[in-house]
């Protein structure tokens, strides 16, 4: 089984950021299933692969966490530089 995410930054620097840090979660995290990540100029793709439906959607839910605390950080990091 198998499920693609892709999300578009402003920046290929800012997507090359999110993979980074979604790879180094990565490696600190146990699961049955497989995440793959990279980077076509802007968009941020993400494949999970798992055996069943549980594992998909328990790596899935756990990519979209992983990004969501990136796209946060993000957000703050660009309200700094405003200020």
């Amino acid at each position: 089984m198998r499920a693609t995410i892709e999300v578009d930054f402003p920046t290929p620097a800012l997507a090359k950021a999110a993979e980074k840090s979604l790879e180094t979660a990565l490696e600190k995290s146990a699961s049955r299933a497989e995440l793959r990540a990279d980077v076509e100029k802007s968009m941020l793709r993400i494949e999970v692969m798992a055996p069943d439906f549980t594992a998909l959607r328990a790596r899935t839910t756990s990519a979209f966490r992983d990004l969501r605390v990136i796209s946060d950080a993000m957000k703050l990091k660009r309200a700094e530089t405003r200020k």
